[in-house]
């Protein structure tokens, strides 16, 4: 029987202790191969997954269902299995490109690509098939999907990931619609890890500027906490995830309306729309909090490392989170001068996470994660944040961040940006000092950039290639990474043009 029926709700460890996990997977991954399919390469594809994409990919929360449901679901479907493996070879091919210390075959390397991509073709032809076929292909269809996206994260393929998760979200948007499925999905079955995986996908893709998601979930997880009860706790830090996850979406959206309304005149409808709405989302955010800090008390004697640190992420986000709302409501960006101690812990907590157990200089242990991580608010505070020191970590953050990649975000490229906005702003200055009172003047303050996407970065110098996306991005046949980037400013006050700097920078 397969896997992808209700059963599969069995296949995820979440009522068994860590250690039982452990012991399990350690056992499935030891013989996963000796039921495997296929020729060598396949076999051996699968146990990388397995053992390094996809804990890498599992970032703090989502171990039980990167390591154990979808290479359990890979196991029973072919159309699943033909993209893991797709996957896993393309992770590998980056990993071993991005070990500069390393020597590799290019051959050897083409050979992989090729291994990878007929295998992303088998899974997109025969999920074509299925798809005509008259059977019910949701579940097996959102796996690949999350699969492709993950894919074309690594090779950098942004608008073909943005598609993929397009359709992810029309898909579960109307699989909500069809079945029962509020009422059905239990906590960390397989669909309910997939809708909020692909929920997830939808705010990173809106923080680079792209529509916000369509499909907004309302399921189980997701009512286990009554955010107007201020004295209670979350029961679990993925359950207070969920909760910040929707926090962070509607602040999205309230900075998007922010940046239309707020040079109306205070008495206007809209603008008293809009301040009802910041104010209902402060009090929610504040609320999360509350019931965050009385959930890590809880467990302060009992957290792992691993919940340590994704405590951290939820602390970092929420921070983010705040400071957007709480600057939302004018177009000043002299108002984020007023954040400095937010600024200040988002950095303390950054090196935390980046710098592990207190080495801050370690040498990064992975290349890729697939979550949203904390790239972004690093990257928020190096742009955001004038104090001349603060923000300069930040950007030393960015050099040294572990992993280098995460999600749509590279971490050189970042600071290549950021560094280039400090440029800017600080034209004339004098230099670097501890002073409070050296600030850049509003009218040379950078209001946004785009660019920060790239393409295909880990590709090495002896086999790169002239390539193009979206007219910006190239590298030349040396290896050099070209970036143009759009910089927003109001060189003449908030009330007058804005002056578009468009710019080419080298990392």
């Amino acid at each position: 029987m397969s896997l992808l029926t209700e059963s599969d709700n069995s296949a995820s460890p979440v009522s068994t202790t860590s250690s039982d996990v452990e012991r399990k997977l350690i056992s499935y991954v030891n013989h996963a191969s000796l039921y495997m399919p296929g020729h060598l390469m396949e076999a051996r594809a699968l146990d990388y997954f397995q053992l390094h994409t996809a804990c890498e990919f599992a970032g703090w929360f989502d171990i039980p269902f990167w390591t154990w449901q979808l290479p359990h679901v890979g196991n029973v479907e072919p159309i699943i299995r033909h993209a893991i493996i797709a996957v896993a070879s393309v992770h590998e091919q980056m990993e071993v490109i991005s070990d500069t210390s390393a020597a590799w075959d290019p051959s050897q390397l083409e050979y992989r690509r090729r291994f990878a991509l007929y295998h992303y073709n088998k899974a997109i032809s025969e999920l074509t098939k299925l798809a005509f076929s008259g059977h019910d292909s949701t579940k097996i269809t959102l796996v690949c999907c999350l699969l492709f996206i993950c894919l074309e994260f690594i090779r950098g393929n942004f608008s073909t990931a943005e598609m993929h998760i397009n359709s992810g979200l029309q898909i579960l948007s109307r699989w909500t619609r069809e079945r029962t499925f509020r009422e059905n999905l239990e906590n960390q079955s397989l669909d309910e890890n997939l809708a909020q995986t692909f929920y997830r996908l939808g705010i990173q893709s809106s923080l680079c500027e792209k529509p916000l998601s369509i499909f907004y979930p309302d399921i189980s997880i997701s009512k286990t906490i009554n955010l107007h009860e201020d004295t209670r706790a979350f029961p679990d830090l993925i359950t207070a995830r969920v909760a910040l996850d929707s926090i962070l979406k509607e602040t999205i959206r309230l900075l998007r309306l922010g940046a239309e309304v707020t040079l109306e005149p205070l008495s206007s409808l809209a603008r008293l729309l809009f301040e009802e709405d910041v104010a209902v989302y402060m009090a929610e955010s504040t609320v999360w909090y509350q019931n965050f800090e009385n959930l890590c008390s809880q467990m302060s004697k009992t957290m792992t490392f691993a919940e340590k640190q994704g405590a951290g992420d939820l602390h970092v986000w929420y921070l983010t989170a705040r400071t957007w709302i709480e600057s939302s409501h004018t177009p000043f960006e002299t108002e984020f001068d007023a954040h400095l101690e937010k600024f200040q812990k988002i950095i303390e907590l950054g090196e935390q996470l980046f710098y592990k157990e207190g080495s801050p200089y370690q040498t990064p242990v992975a290349s890729f994660t697939f979550e949203k991580g904390i790239l972004p608010p690093v990257f928020f505070v190096a742009m955001r944040c004038r104090h001349r020191i603060l923000r300069r970590r930040a950007i030393l953050l960015l050099k040294k961040a572990s992993p280098r990649r995460v999600g749509m975000w590279n971490a050189e490229l970042l600071a290549a940006c950021a560094e280039r906005i400090i440029q800017i702003e600080e034209e004339g200055m004098g230099p670097v000092s501890e002073a409070e009172d050296e600030w850049p003047a509003e009218e040379k303050r950078i209001h946004g950039s785009d660019g920060i996407a790239s393409q295909d970065y880990w590709v090495p110098p002896e086999v790169a290639m002239t390539s193009v996306v979206k007219g910006r991005t190239e590298y030349s046949r040396k290896g050099t990474r070209v970036q143009s980037v759009k910089y927003m400013m109001r060189p003449d006050g908030v009330e007058g043009k804005w002056k578009i700097r468009d710019e080419v920078i080298k990392w």
